[in-house]
Order: structure tokens, then sequence, then C-alpha cells
């Protein structure tokens, strides 16, 4: 029952699918590794209603209500964490500042330009899939964007207590490991060797975005892990557009 409790409240956190009496942190944080799974599911959910789209629909109308699908299903978190991250990459300061400009409930220029840019950056790549590529290429890019939040956890150190400090507390190498296998595994099963290519993308900008976060935060937050998953998901699409360009 123990696993089953935290499981739900994995996927309540993750997603907006209610799951009664299920939303603690403390319990989501445990199964980190299995952030990937859930990934793959908020992926799977996009690309089936994006192959039927497609099919119906021209590609950038399609495309928008795919886009709109994703941000329903995962929940605004991740975007105010991109919102709030550009916030404080854009204020001026020291790392106690930036963090207070992050917290702050209103947005700031840094955070609307982070937000639009990768929205409409998502919703190009969208639109140069097609019928056969949306499925799998919408299920690579959640478990690479969720496999990048497994990287700023697990290497990452927490700038405050917070959402952020959770994760990081529960990311251990071993699930580290764990969870790039299973990115693998679906990324295989989902596209081959370029499946495999395309989650790898995760690792990087995790890393990529932990780095910045210890320069400017002095470590990593919630709302870093939400951006990390935002430009995770995009630098992956980026990818597999260009890749399914030459096959």
């Amino acid at each position: 029952m123990g696993f089953i409790r935290e499981f739900g409240s994995l996927i309540s956190f993750l997603t907006t699918i209610p799951i009664p009496n299920n939303r603690k942190l403390e319990e989501a944080a445990k199964l980190i590794w299995l952030f990937p799974v859930i990934g793959a599911f908020i992926g799977g959910i996009a690309g089936i209603l994006g192959w039927i789209l497609f099919q119906f629909f021209p590609t950038l109308v399609a495309s928008i209500i795919i886009l709109a699908s994703l941000i329903l299903v995962s929940g605004f978190n991740h975007l105010d964490g991109l919102s709030d991250f550009g916030d404080g990459i854009a204020t001026v300061g020291d790392a106690n500042k930036k963090i207070q400009a992050m917290h702050d409930i209103h947005v700031g220029v840094g955070g609307i330009i982070f937000v639009v840019f990768v929205l409409l950056s998502i919703l190009i790549c969208l639109s140069e899939l097609s019928v056969k590529t949306i499925l799998p290429a919408l299920i690579i890019s959640e478990v690479s964007a969720k496999l990048g939040m497994v990287t700023g956890a697990t290497f990452g150190k927490p700038a405050h207590k917070g959402i952020g400090a959770f994760f990081v507390e529960n990311a251990t190498k071993l699930k580290f490991g764990v969870a790039v296998f299973i990115s693998f595994l679906i990324g295989y099963l989902a596209f081959k060797i370029v499946g495999i290519i395309a989650v790898t993308i995760g690792i990087v900008v995790g890393f990529f975005i932990l780095l910045v976060a210890h320069k400017q935060f002095n470590g990593v937050t919630g709302d870093v892990f939400g951006a990390t998953n935002e430009f995770a998901r995009l630098l992956t699409l980026i990818v597999l557009v260009g890749i399914l360009k030459w096959l």
C-alpha cells in the first residue's frame, strides 16, 4: 500500500489527474526514479490526441490543441517555474535578490519572454511533425523532460528549503541510473536509436540548467526544475525535428 500511495502522490504532483488524499511531496519525491514513466504517460495522451487531430485538422491548428493538452495534463506548475526562473535570471543582484524575484507573485519581463519563447518554439516544432511521428516524438520529449529534472535533483544542491529540496534529498545516483535505464528503454521502444539519442538531451539540459542555477541562485529550486522540464522538452523536440528531416 505504501508504494501505491506514493505512486498516487507522484501522479498527482506531475499531472492534473485528481488522486484523492495523494498530494504529499515527501511521498512523490521517494519515487523520483519513476518520473520518466509519468512523462511517457503524459506524452502518450497528447500523442494519441495529436495522431487523431493531424488526420482531420491543418497541422498548425492541431499543434495548438496538442500544446494546450500538454499544459492541461501537466498543469501550470512547470510553466510557472519557467516564468519565475526567467524573472530570477533577469534580476540584477546577488542570489538572495534573484530568489526573491522568483518568489514574487507578479510576472516580470524575464518570465514573460522565457514563457513566450518556449511555447512558440514548441508550437513550431509540433507543426513540423507528422501523423507517423507525433506520438513517439511527444512520448520521447516528455520522458526527456522528466529525466532532465531527475538529473538536476541528483547532482544539484538545494538553494533553500522548499519543493526542490524534497527531491534533492531523495535523489540518489542509483535512482538516477534507474531513471536513465527506463528513459533509454522507452526511447528505444518509441523510436529505436533516434529515441535514445533524443532522450539524452534531457540529461544535457539538466546539467546545463543545474550549472546556471548554481551560479545564479547558489542551488536548485522547484522553479529551476520546472524550467528544466520546459527547456528539455523544447530542445528534445528540436533535435527530433532535425533528425527526422534527414530520415
